[in-house]
């Protein structure tokens, strides 16, 4: 994965370039269904352990939970933003962009369940994603399969990985649709929404 100063370097090449573009599109059909989000939230809480957050490295394998359970590539770039509320210090945050999601030994499409998969082997299997070059963001053309455009963006940073560990097996894939269908990551390919959208022609980005 390149590094800021790396990136800063990229994007001072490429600056007159037309800029790549990541589409990230929300159905609000469904991010303005209130109920839908209060039982999503209840499952996660009965059903998974709270997310853990790593600084998606390729050397963070060994810190990464041996269970199975879901997952999720999030990126944030851009500044920090310095928030308050009412008897709470100042807290700075990003904000993130769910890339990807994904499940570890959860129920196969043949009904069987994977119990040598865990949220540690499938961090490394996307070890080789992140360390894709991350030139190939203005040198080339998005591929349209699934492995390419993960190696196409994961070395974006900052990136993290969440994941949350399970206990039941049966459960995992199930929540891993109902969260793609809420957020409709870029580089997921089963399961995505069906979203109406409109797209404008396409400018430089650096232009006015």
């Amino acid at each position: 994965m390149a590094s800021p100063e790396e990136f800063s370097r990229l994007v001072a090449r490429h600056r007159e370039d037309d800029s790549p573009a990541l589409m990230i599109l929300a159905g609000l059909t469904r991010m303005l269904d209130a109920e839908a989000h209060k039982v999503l939230e209840d499952d996660l809480q009965s059903m998974a352990k709270p997310w853990e957050v790593f600084d998606a490295r390729d050397n963070i394998g060994d810190q990464i939970p041996d269970d199975p359970g879901l997952y999720m590539f999030v990126w944030r770039p851009g500044p920090r933003h310095r928030v308050t509320t009412p008897g709470v210090t100042f807290e700075e945050g990003t904000f993130p962009y769910i890339l990807y999601i994904g499940q570890a030994g959860g129920t196969q499409r043949n009904g069987s369940n994977d119990s040598s998969n865990t949220l540690r082997k499938r961090f490394k299997d996307y070890k080789r994603h992140l360390n894709g070059d991350a030139e190939n963001l203005w040198t080339r053309q998005e591929p349209r399969r699934r492995a390419g455009r993960l190696s196409h963006f994961l070395p974006l940073g900052p990136l993290e990985f969440w994941c949350s560990s399970m206990e039941d097996r049966a459960r995992i894939s199930g929540l891993e649709k109902r969260l793609i269908r809420l957020y409709n990551p870029p580089l997921n390919d089963q399961h995505r929404p069906r979203i109406r959208a409109k797209f404008g022609k396409t400018r430089n980005a650096w232009g006015s």
